[in-house]
């Protein structure tokens, strides 16, 4: 039903009124209120107007219109439905006379209120509206899907603060769903969709002027608020400390919407989500007009983790202010995955993706700033902190303008800085780049593998990494990519600070750039292995490493194409640093003045230029330098020939290595300047690089350097010296020089005799080999034996292990130490009385360590192998031929030799091989065996054994090695003591002699042969046994065995075998 009635309103006298107790409610109706008090926790917040209006009134309808025309009794202060707390519609279109209190859709002290609704058209409220107020704390309070709608502005002008607005309002309980929309130029002081212990989807909508000047909350719950919504727009303004979509212990999933023209104060705070006490998690604020000159959060907690601001258009003026896609309010709150989104706008704030200026042993991670449009005046920080900052990221797109300070991946104070990242695909950035800075530390803090992209767009300074306050600066990097883009920068650094600064490094494949440094350093530390490459673009000046009054050392110039105009430079000091080690590389492109070192007043040593073997376009355009000052051992190593540049000069050494397909009568270098070039005081060195053919023979004639003008002045230290083609071939060259002229000469052509080692290394695996075919036939025989005497199948294993040098030859050995692995199975294959005709197969595999030297150098490496083989053996038991013996063996398999020396290729590798090989054998022995006495036997023996080991092809320090076959013939012959008295114990000892016949290692390189080596000589071998059996009739069978050598042969070798019969 609905009640019209025109209200009659009186002055009432606020501090006489009781507070108020409302009896038991339900759903739906009512019963009489009665007086009583009540208190609310501290921590709740309310207007200290609220609660002295609640009196006892009498009933109204439950549906109300005021002022209206039927008849209800009303006492002229607060309105609201007394027989009804549900469902209830309260229409207030003006208050005659004297204003309204409190207006609400529904009331009780505690219960369940649903679904009420209040208008206010017009008319004075001087204190609050609420679609539903429950006004005692209860975990049992409801207060749902309430409605407040505010037309026009309803303050009363006696009162100095605004008054409340609230959706719905349970104290200790939960309030959701609720909803208060304000326009028509109305004023509210504390302003909240829904408000109680929770506070859940939630809406507030602020439009045509409306204005709050007090709290702003979508839902405000003490322990926890989500899914709650704030809209302002149209003219609306919030003019109060704080505006949050959702506010409480935790916070999840609110927005706000600032939209049209609407206004957020300086004074104001805005957050899509806000707490103090717990996490702030997928809150979010959505900027797209008006103007907002407050601090901004996407949600901000002690934990804040995926928020986000997006910014589509508006004003957000202030600079001294803030927007932070997450933010956390004590130490250790680790924002992570947090977002700031600029499309449209402008933002004189400072910009954070995650934020946490308290926290020193959290860890700030995986924040993002997206600057995809507007103009941005105020600093861009991806993450920010005091500890931990990583994994943070800036993306600067085509539409942004992006001015202020700084724009950073990630920046602290005393943490780790790593992994941050700043990506500029387009727009203008005058502020400074840095892919993560380190400052106001006290040089604590951890900067390393932090990047910056560009890919197109306008840029000023551009860092890597810096590091303000001592901070070691390490492994950042720069990346100029066109990616369908052309990047412009003022001076771009890998990385740079007042500590040490390494490892860092830039890369230019297209665009336009002044100043290009790998590293630089701001005080006295040392910049060091810092590195740029270049392989398109535009450049200005590039150092490898800069300092001031610091070190530069081991930094690196790589130009691999693009345009150079200015100089280059391997280190640089413009102070009284000290640069050393240094390395500019030239393969392609253009480049103007070349140093291997600058100083502007410190030392310039030990620095190189080198022009790289590459095929190509390099034109020089002005002079290549060893340092500016003089300095000493500073290099010019040139490694092709058709080059020209205007001079050279400060090198102490000259370094020509040829291109191994080079001819007679070609020139290294022209010269075009007219001064003259002083080679005073400089050697000069020339070697032949790896692979090809070589062309050079005796007699044949290079330009190394040639004069169009001037003169080559002074003199250098050698005018005879010898250069090496790869590690392969030494050449003899004279020197000798014009005027205008300094040429090399060809005297001889010769085989690196150091080379010899790699066939020491073959032929450590040779005798590898032949040590494992001993072992192989001596168990095999020894297990025959066995089975001779028995029937059966026996089973055996074994293991051997060695330690043997073998001789070489021309002062050269080789060494060979490892194990050998036996698995065979033996048997008779008949059973005359007269004879044994016995046989074995075995599985074999060994693993050693090899070594191989020569007079002039050493290698070592390991081996191994694996094969087949087979014995089979007669023994003549009965007549005039009892004892004698004779047997035949045969093997084959794979090895495997990594091998490597101490010969250096062009780049300063130890050069060597890794290669498979096929190796087989076969041999044939006889024997005589002699029953001295009944506890002894002497067994005479002569054996013949061959083995081949195949040759390779082998790529070795870019020369090609072709290693021939290796064949081993040996003999030996010896005798076996053995003492047989105890069928268990059998003790042993043995002598033998043994000859190789060849064993010679050979092979070319370039058609000149190797330097032959071979294991040809005579060795000795001594040996003490014994064969132990646990039971005289036990199917097992041990035997250990030790075995010395001397002369070809040397070391000592042992057996320990284990064998069933079955």
């Amino acid at each position: 039903m609905c009640a019209n009635y025109l209200g009659m309103g009186h002055q009432m006298d606020i501090s006489s009124l009781p507070p108020l107790t409302v009896g038991t409610t339900k759903h739906g109706s009512a019963s009489a209120a009665t007086l009583s008090g009540t208190r609310f926790r501290p921590n709740l917040i309310l207007s200290i107007f609220v609660f002295p209006f609640l009196v006892s009134l009498p009933a109204v309808a439950e549906d109300i219109i005021y002022p209206g025309y039927n008849d209800v009794r009303f006492d002229g202060e607060n309105l609201y439905p007394q027989d009804s707390t549900s469902d209830n519609t309260v229409t207030v279109n003006d208050t005659p006379g004297n204003p309204l209190a409190t207006v609400q859709g529904g009331a009780a002290n505690t219960g369940q209120l649903f679904n009420n609704t209040v208008t206010v058209n017009g008319g004075t409220v001087s204190l609050g509206i609420y679609g539903a107020r429950l006004s005692l704390v209860s975990e049992n309070n409801v207060a749902n899907n309430n409605t407040v709608n505010v037309t026009k502005d309803f303050r009363d002008p006696n009162y100095t603060i605004d008054p409340t607005v609230i959706g719905g309002m349970a104290f200790g309980g939960e309030a959701n769903g609720n909803t208060v929309i304000m326009s028509g130029d109305s004023v509210g002081g504390q302003i909240q969709g829904g408000r109680g212990e929770y506070a859940d989807n939630n809406t507030v909508i602020l439009g045509e002027n409306a204005i709050s000047s007090g709290t702003l909350a979508g839902g405000d719950g003490d322990s926890g608020a989500s899914n709650n919504t704030v809209y302002l727009r149209d003219n609306a303004e919030s003019h109060g400390y704080s505006l949050y979509g959702g506010h409480g212990d935790r916070v999840t999933n609110n927005k706000v919407f600032i939209q049209d023209n609407a206004t957020v104060s300086s004074g104001t705070t805005l957050a899509g989500g806000y707490t103090y006490r717990d996490g702030a998690y997928s809150n979010s604020v959505s900027i797209s007009g008006g103007t907002v000159s407050g601090n901004v959060y996407g949600g901000r907690g002690i934990v804040a983790h995926d928020n986000h601001v997006v910014i589509e258009g508006g004003n957000l003026d202030n600079s001294a202010g803030m927007v932070a896609g997450g933010a956390s309010s004590e130490a250790n709150g680790s924002p992570s995955d947090n977002s700031v989104t600029v499309i449209a706008g402008n933002v004189a704030q400072t910009i954070y993706g995650g934020y946490d200026r308290f926290a020193s042993g959290g860890v700030l991670a995986n924040n993002k700033v997206n600057l995809e449009g507007g103009v941005v005046t105020g600093a861009v920080y991806g993450g920010y902190g005091n500890g931990s900052v990583t994994g943070n990221e800036v993306t600067i797109g085509d539409g942004a303008t992006v001015g202020g300070t700084d724009v950073a991946g990630g920046m602290t104070e005393t943490g780790v800085l790593g992994n941050n990242k700043v990506t500029v695909t387009g727009g203008t950035v005058t502020a400074i780049l840095y892919g993560a800075l380190a400052r106001n530390g006290d040089g604590t803090a951890v900067v390393n593998n932090n990047h910056v992209i560009l890919r197109n767009g306008t840029v000023a300074d551009v860092y890597g990494a810096y590091g303000e306050s001592g901070e070691t600066v390490n492994a950042n990097d720069v990346t100029i990519d066109n990616a369908g883009g052309n990047p412009v920068a003022n001076a771009v650094t890998g990385g740079a600070g007042t500590g040490n600064v390494s490892d860092n490094k830039v890369f230019l494949r297209s665009g336009k750039v002044d100043i290009l440094t790998g590293g630089e350093g701001k005080g006295n530390g040392t910049v060091s292995g810092n590195t740029v490459q270049i392989i398109g673009g535009t450049v200005t000046n590039t150092a490898g490493g800069r300092t001031a009054t610091g070190t530069a050392s081991g930094n690196i110039v790589s130009v691999k194409g693009g345009t150079l105009n200015g100089g280059t430079y391997g280190g640089y000091s413009d102070s009284t640093g000290s640069v050393s080690g240094n390395l500019v590389v030239l393969e392609n492109g253009q480049v103007g003045d070349v140093y291997a070192g600058y100083s502007n007043s410190g030392t310039v040593n030990d620095n190189t230029i080198v022009i790289a073997p590459v095929n190509g376009n390099l034109a020089i355009g002005g002079s290549l330098y060893g340092s500016n000052n003089g300095g000493s051992r500073n290099t010019l190593d040139i490694r092709r020939t058709g080059l020209t540049a205007k001079n050279v000069s400060r090198f102490e050494n000259y370094r020509f290595v040829l291109p191994s397909g080079i001819q007679a009568g070609e020139t290294v270098l022209t010269l075009t300047a007219s001064e003259n070039t002083d080679l005073e005081g400089s050697t000069v060195g020339v070697g032949v690089a790896a692979g090809g053919s070589p062309v050079l023979q005796a007699g044949d004639r290079v330009t190394l350097i040639h004069k169009n003008a001037g003169q080559l002045t002074g003199s250098y230290s050698q005018n005879s010296l010898r250069g090496q083609q790869g590690v392969s071939l030494k050449y003899d060259f004279d020197l000798s020089n014009t005027d205008t002229d300094l040429v090399a000469t060809v005297k001889s052509v010769s085989v690196n005799p150091e080379v010899s080692v790699f066939n020491s290394g073959r032929l450590a695996t040779l005798g590898f080999l032949n040590e494992g075919t001993d072992f192989a036939l001596t168990e095999g025989v020894k297990r025959i034996m066995d089975t001779s005497s028995a029937r059966g199948t026996r089973l055996y294993g074994a293991i051997s292990g060695s330690d043997l040098r073998y001789d070489t030859g021309k002062k050269s050995h080789a060494d060979a130490s490892g194990t050998y692995w036996l698995i065979g199975a033996t048997g008779k294959l008949d059973n005359a009385p007269n004879r044994d005709l016995t046989a074995s197969v075995y599985i074999e595999a060994g693993w050693g360590d090899i070594t191989g030297n020569n007079p002039s150098t050493s290698g070592s490496g390991d081996t191994r192998y694996y094969g087949l083989g087979a014995i089979g053996r007669y023994q003549q038991k009965e007549g005039p031929l009892k004892g004698a013996y004779a047997q035949l063996n045969a093997k084959a398999g794979r090895t495997t030799t990594d091998f490597d020396s101490h010969i250096l290729d062009g780049k300063g590798q130890k050069t060597g091989y890794d290669k498979e090989a096929t190796y087989y054998g076969a041999g044939l022995g006889i024997g005589y065996q002699w029953n001295l006495t009944n506890a002894s036997q002497l067994d005479l023996f002569a054996d013949y054994q061959w083995t081949r080991l195949e040759g390779f092809d082998a790529d070795i320090g870019g020369d090609l090695f072709q290693f021939d076959d290796i064949d081993s013939h040996r003999t030996k012959v010896g005798a076996k003591l053995s003492f047989t008295e105890n069928r268990q114990y059998t003790p042993y000892i043995g002598l033998a002699w043994e000859h190789e016949y060849s064993g010679t290692a050979r092979g070319s390189v370039y058609e000149y042969r190797l330097e032959e080596n071979s294991l040809k000589g005579d060795s000795g071998i001594g040996e003490i046994g014994i064969r132990f059996s646990p039971e005289a009739d036990s199917a097992w069978r041990i035997d250990a065995a030790v075995r010395g050598y001397v002369g070809q042969r040397e070391g000592v070798a042992g057996n320990l075998v284990f064998n069933y019969l079955f």
